[in-house]
């Protein structure tokens, strides 16, 4: 009896040797696997020459943006993306200050109904709407409504009516050019 005793003990221990081995043969030829398999923000630690990270370059890549867009037929639907205000804005939004020069600023406007208009920002400070360019009905409010802020705005032959971010998030009409 003690001998099938030793033997299954011994017969355990090789299997035991022979799944480390297996695992950690493929460990070493295999380490993006294990890496990829971790959640994005958990903590790596390396433990061994193979699993140390190659030395990158401290140089930032710039985010790929798509194209700014405007399509011409209703609801005349903008998409802008852009670094600078001097970047390529199609359509009747132009962005003309970002909040923070550093981030990609986003605007999308659409023109779904007869005077009313509707705009969602992203990193913008200062935005222009050319009234000039959309189908009002004269002599009728016309309705902005700006991420989600309502502003009546009156046409008094306006071309152009610039907003401007207040610090507190509130969206204000600024000036208008003719």
């Amino acid at each position: 009896m003690r001998r099938n005793s030793r033997h299954r003990t011994f017969l355990m221990l090789t299997v035991g040797v022979a799944v480390l081995t297996v695992v950690a043969c493929n460990r070493r030829t295999q380490p993006q696997q294990a890496s990829e398999s971790r959640p994005a923000s958990a903590p790596h630690t390396a433990t061994s020459p193979e699993e140390a990270p190659a030395t990158q370059p401290a140089t930032r890549q710039r985010e790929e943006l798509p194209a700014s867009t405007f399509d011409t037929h209703p609801p005349y639907t903008v998409q802008l993306y852009v670094r600078k205000p001097e970047d390529k804005q199609p359509g009747w939004l132009r962005v003309l200050a970002l909040q923070d020069k550093d981030s990609v600023a986003r605007a999308q406007g659409v023109f779904p109904r007869q005077n009313i208009i509707e705009v969602n920002t992203e990193n913008i400070h200062q935005i222009q709407v050319e009234l000039g360019y959309l189908p009002l009905a004269e002599g009728k409010r016309v309705v902005l409504r700006i991420d989600g802020q309502g502003i009546e705005i009156t046409q008094r032959d306006r071309r152009f009516i610039t907003l401007e971010r207040r610090p507190t998030g509130r969206w204000e009409v600024r000036k208008t050019q003719e």
